[in-house]
């Protein structure tokens, strides 16, 4: 990784690049964007969310350590431009996000259509106490996924597309729980076989994206 990472930064000052564009920057540490840059930079332009997702590490004893240059010049004072407005979230959501951005707006939503869920509310809350378990690296909670496959069924039965709905979860191992499940039940004939189109995601693979259930 780090002599690909040389390559890169030799071609780019090879070729004189002197703006350079980081998208998500709050996710990629510090070392690793300063490695890449090209000594020919004069312009370094960041886009990311500093209060979302830091930098990953896989060695526990330098997790703390594994830090964006974007979170360390925000936390340094260095002034930034932040946006203020959203158009991809309901309000019901954006609201629960208030206090992590008591500034933002949410866009008129009107003209966009949502599928009919049968679920009085837009935003659902199903408590229950179920443990997660390992049974490897990653734990998993097979009553929560059982709980998960059922939702994503009567969804499918009161005619949302299996297009629209994504299932998300902190570990991959509730992942792989789920699909197993899933594909259990449409071998058993018990469900279609749409739902395994069924988007299953953790929740980092699918950050920044969207769907109309999830």
């Amino acid at each position: 990784k780090q002599w690909y990472q040389r390559r890169v930064r030799e071609a780019l000052s090879n070729a004189g690049v002197v703006t350079v564009v980081c998208e998500e920057a709050s996710q990629v540490s510090e070392r690793e964007l300063l490695v890449c840059l090209p000594t020919s930079t004069l312009h370094l332009i960041m886009i990311g969310d500093h209060q979302q997702l830091p930098p990953f590490c896989n060695i526990p004893s330098l997790a703390d350590k594994s830090k964006s240059l974007m979170s360390r010049m925000i936390s340094s004072k260095y002034p930034y431009t932040s946006l203020t407005e959203q158009f991809r979230m309901i309000p019901q959501i954006a609201e629960l996000l208030r206090t992590t951005y008591p500034d933002l707006a949410t866009r008129n939503l009107d003209g966009r259509t949502l599928p009919n869920t049968y679920i009085r509310s837009p935003v659902l809350w199903w408590n229950h106490d179920d443990n997660y378990e390992y049974k490897g690296i990653s734990p998993s909670n097979e009553p929560e996924a059982e709980k998960v496959c059922a939702l994503a069924r009567f969804l499918l039965l009161h005619g949302v597309e299996e297009k629209c709905i994504t299932i998300i979860t902190g570990y991959q191992g509730q992942v792989t729980a789920i699909h197993d499940i899933l594909k259990t039940r449409v071998a058993q004939k018990k469900d279609p076989g749409k739902v395994l189109s069924i988007q299953i995601r953790t929740i980092d693979s699918y950050q920044g994206r969207e769907n109309d259930v999830v």
